[in-house]
């Protein structure tokens, strides 16, 4: 989906950004679209002062302002949303920000130290090696991780402007991320201590990872009485988490009297309060699934991602 986004209207995309720039124009899309179908919108009051600060930005680097131009605008077809402008000359910043990546030599022993990092950031997720998805992953890793080396010996800091996102989208990768890079640091494996903004970095490609593997959850709907909210309810999670196994509605005593039939679950989406029989997650929802309810539905599945490969 967000690789239509780029190549459906820049055909050229693809041959102007590095694959570090790529892949971050991917991650900033997920958070972006997630974002907006939530209906979760930044204001952006001083329009003026926005466009005057990136006017230098963007009349010196015409070719990225041509790929962030064309890329948000690509995203807003494809939530049928107007993006605020400003979107735009955030993604130009952070193209910039990543070019720098290369501006340095890379030396062996950089590319050894980022080799053995990488692999122990996917150790830390017991992920599988052999797995085409991991080892694609592996590879990003590395081709992020020693440009930062660079960035860290050279004194170069990169603001991650989606830290605050980041943290609230994938707060157990971040988290994670966050302890695995201590342990790093007290065994050598990195020789200082890395900014939440580079840990926010590193959780994107992790982000992107889980995103693009499949882990299927078995949920069932439940109102009181199984029938009318439950329907529009099942309506508006079906939409917005199109990927998740819906098995149908319930009702409360229906569930309650024949739970063996349900012992596969794994998530009770429910307007009202229910003791699991069966070990399921259950999450409370509003019928009208506002806001609020997709967030928490989508923090559960974000994590779950996470604890499924620990």
């Amino acid at each position: 989906m967000v690789i239509n986004i780029l190549s459906n209207r820049s055909e050229w995309t693809f041959y102007f950004l590095s694959s570090v720039q790529f892949n971050f124009t991917i991650s900033d899309l997920y958070i972006l679209i997630k974002r907006f179908r939530r209906g979760k919108t930044v204001q952006y009051k001083d329009k003026i002062n926005i466009g005057n600060k990136y006017h230098h930005l963007k009349e010196h680097n015409s070719i990225f302002w041509k790929v962030s131009n064309d890329v948000i605008h690509n995203t807003a077809d494809y939530v049928h949303r107007e993006i605020p402008t400003a979107e735009i000359y955030y993604l130009l910043e952070y193209l910039i920000s990543m070019r720098y990546n290369h501006d340095f030599a890379i030396d062996d022993k950089i590319s050894a130290d980022s080799k053995r990092l990488a692999n122990y950031y996917i150790a830390g997720f017991n992920l599988d090696v052999n797995n085409p998805k991991t080892k694609a992953l592996k590879s990003d890793l590395i081709s992020h991780i020693r440009p930062m080396y660079n960035r860290l010996n050279n004194h170069i800091i990169i603001a991650n402007k989606l830290l605050d996102d980041i943290k609230s989208e994938y707060r157990e990768t971040f988290s994670k991320l966050k302890t695995l890079s201590s342990k790093a640091y007290s065994n050598k494996y990195l020789p200082w201590k890395i900014s939440d903004d580079e840990i926010g970095f590193l959780t994107l490609y992790f982000a992107k990872y889980f995103e693009e593997t499949n882990f299927t959850k078995k949920a069932i709907v439940m109102c009181a009485s199984g029938i009318g909210t439950s329907k529009l309810l099942y309506a508006k999670i079906h939409r917005n988490f199109p990927d998740l196994d819906l098995i149908g509605t319930i009702s409360k005593n229906e569930y309650e009297k024949n739970s063996t039939q349900y012992a596969d679950l794994d998530l009770i989406i429910s307007t009202i309060p229910v003791l699991p029989q069966n070990n399921e997650q259950v999450i409370l929802s509003s019928a009208m699934f506002n806001t609020q309810d997709k967030n928490r539905l989508s923090r559960y599945l974000n994590e779950n991602k996470v604890s499924e490969t620990k």
